[in-house]
């Protein structure tokens, strides 16, 4: 049987290639206010590829992904405008979905586009949020598809997006075509991703350990939530807050920004990778387990 820290080195490395679930009553449209369909040959034009390098990260080199999924939907990404929504989400646990209703559209792989509430939630302790305000993360509950859940990351390296469903044709992400460049995107399901499915082989815990486990989460210091944006049934209809250190290497730093470890602004970039990872984690955590990381 594998160790947690296996186990959740391997959802690690998984999810930062992927992303996971979703999809839903959609609209049809092939443009939206967030989002405009384009070619692949347009993502690889020099006009698009020169104003990716105005808006990417300082030291940072464009560079063509390491690997795409088997079928994917390409777009441009309307920056501003997904800027000027997000910028009026409220935090998490002030407000209801409902009650804040701030909307944004994602764009699903086959075509078509989703509606999610979205509220702020920031995967950075607050002095580090304070420090480095580029790097925003948000919590997605869906519209259409009232079962949809997921998380949204966007910073200088761009936007990405992780839903979970069990609806439509299931779980989707959404990265930045581009490695280093926030304006290509790419929207494609879990299924096409190439990726093999992980095998858990874990056995699930009886209804004694079940009922014991619920008992031990009840008991213990938990953070209130408020309607829809409740924990899971495992966590009692709560959000638990997981405190997570990470560590990394220089050359692990040069591998995510593609330059020596001393280059100015290696580090705010090696960060917003890390957070964008803890983010998607978070997703799944949050709807199974109703945990979350900061």
């Amino acid at each position: 049987m594998k160790s947690p820290l296996q186990i959740f080195s391997f959802c690690l490395v998984g999810i930062s290639l992927l992303g996971l679930s979703a999809s839903q009553a959609q609209t049809n449209d092939k443009n939206s206010v967030f989002w405009e369909s384009v070619s692949e040959a347009t993502l690889n034009s020099p006009s698009i590829r020169a104003m990716g390098q105005g808006l990417q990260a300082p030291g940072t080199t464009v560079a063509v992904r390491a690997s795409l999924p088997r079928k994917y939907r390409t777009l441009l990404l309307k920056r501003d405008a997904m800027e000027a929504v997000l910028r009026k989400a409220p935090r998490e646990f002030t407000k209801t979905m409902e009650e804040a209703n701030i909307q944004i559209e994602l764009p699903l792989p086959d075509g078509g586009f989703a509606r999610f509430h979205v509220l702020g939630s920031t995967i950075l302790p607050p002095n580090l949020a304070k420090k480095y305000p580029s790097i925003r993360t948000y919590v997605l509950q869906g519209i259409d598809d009232p079962t949809a859940t997921g998380r949204v990351d966007l910073s200088s390296r761009g936007f990405r997006a992780l839903v979970l469903t069990e609806q439509g044709s299931g779980s989707f992400a959404i990265d930045p075509y581009w490695q280093s460049n926030p304006q290509g995107i790419v929207s494609y399901y879990f299924k096409d991703s190439g990726i093999r499915a992980a095998e858990c082989r874990t056995a699930p815990p009886t209804s004694r350990q079940a009922q014991q486990i619920k008992k031990s989460l009840s008991a213990s210091n938990t953070t209130s939530a408020i309607g829809d944006n409740a924990g899971s049934t495992w966590g009692g209809g709560s959000v638990r807050v997981i405190r997570l250190a990470v560590a990394c290497s220089g050359e692990f730093s040069q591998q995510i920004t593609g330059t020596s470890g001393n280059t100015p602004g290696n580090l705010p970039i090696t960060l917003e990778f890390i957070a964008g990872l803890a983010n998607r984690v978070s997703a799944i955590l949050h709807r199974d387990f109703g945990l979350r990381f900061q």
